[in-house]
This record gives structure tokens, C-alpha cells and sequence, in this order.
């Protein structure tokens, strides 16, 4: 935001370019380290569900894995998937596919109504969220479109502090002496 701001422009490979160094490393290395042990102590067909979930984690596709498989994710079978979490960082960078290309969109022909047409969309999430939940509960819990309010809940935050005119005053953030 604070970029399309400063310039009218966002770079989408540049934006991508620090999500994938901030991100792929570590979880290159979890995948790396995982592997031996889940080579010693699964069972071949867990080994395999355990391959699959390792390919899909590295398309940031985990979530549909994990809706399609039906897998609880609080249950107790979830402790011999070590990458049952990868499901919340792929619905993060599916949002982050998506996301930069929308507010490039509004910002380009809605400018004035930026906020309140994120807000509409946070606000449609939350309700598809609310009604999937006792539809498909899977879908719900692992789904980027009932999940984008959440994050879309954190840009309106940042869009708030970036169109903020004056600084927070000193006194709120400091101790009360």
C-alpha cells in the first residue's frame, strides 16, 4: 500500500520477490528436516499422504489438500501431520496473488472508495465464513474466500495508519510517568 501510495504503482515481481525470500528458506528447511524422520517413523500409506502434502505445501495449494482429504484440523490423527499448518500460510499467499491485483484495480478507478469497498469484501467474507460453517466446515475453515476477511481486516488496519495525517502523539505510546 504504502508503495502504490508513494508511486501509483505496484511491483508484483518485487512484492513476490521478498514473499518468496522471507518465506520458501524456512520452509525449504522444515521440509528438509521433516523428511528423515518421517521416513523412519510413518507408515508407507502415511508416507505417501505425508509426500503429498509436502508437494502441495510447496505450491501453497496445502489448504485444498487438507479440505479435500477431510482433515480435521484439531484432531488427534493431526499429530503425525507435520504439515497440516502449511494450510493457512497457502491461503496467505493465495490472498497475496489476489490482493495486490485488486487494490491496484480500486486504487486505479475507486480511489476515494478504497476502504469502503475492502470493507464490502471483508464484510462478504465474514458472512460466506458464517453460512459455510454449517454448510461445508471444511471449506470454511480451510478456504481462502472464507478466510480473506481476516486478512483483510490487517490491510484496512494499514490503511488506516498510511492515510493517518497526523503521527500518534508520544503520551499514548509512552509510560505514564
Amino acid at each position: 500500500m504504502t508503495e502504490l501510495v508513494k508511486t501509483e504503482h505496484i511491483s508484483i515481481i518485487y512484492f513476490y520477490e521478498r514473499r518468496a525470500r522471507r518465506l520458501l528458506p524456512v520452509l525449504l528447511l522444515v521440509m528438509l528436516a521433516s523428511m528423515p524422520f518421517a521416513w523412519r517413523y510413518l507408515l508407507p500409506d502415511q508416507l505417501v499422504g505425508f509426500s503429498k502434502s509436502l508437494a502441495f505445501s510447496l505450491v501453497f495449494a496445502s489448504n485444498f489438500y487438507w479440505d479435500l482429504s477431510l482433515q480435521e484440523y484439531g484432531a488427534q490423527s493431526a499429530l503425525l501431520k507435520p504439515f497440516l499448518h502449511t494450510w493457512s500460510l497457502a491461503v496467505e499467499e493465495q490472498y497475496y496473488i489476489v490482493f495486490p491485483l485488486l487494490l491496484y484495480g480500486i486504487y486505479k478507478w475507486a480511489r476515494k472508495y478504497l476502504a469502503g469497498i475492502l470493507l464490502f469484501i471483508m464484510m462478504l467474507s465474514l458472512l460466506l465464513a458464517e453460512w459455510m460453517t454449517g454448510e461445508d466446515a471444511s471449506f470454511s475453515f480451510y478456504m481462502m474466500p472464507t478466510r480473506v476477511w481476516e486478512l483483510l481486516a490487517g490491510s484496512l488496519l494499514a490503511l488506516a495508519i498510511l492515510n493517518r495525517e497526523s503521527p500518534v502523539p508520544e503520551s499514548l505510546w509512552s509510560r505514564p510517568q
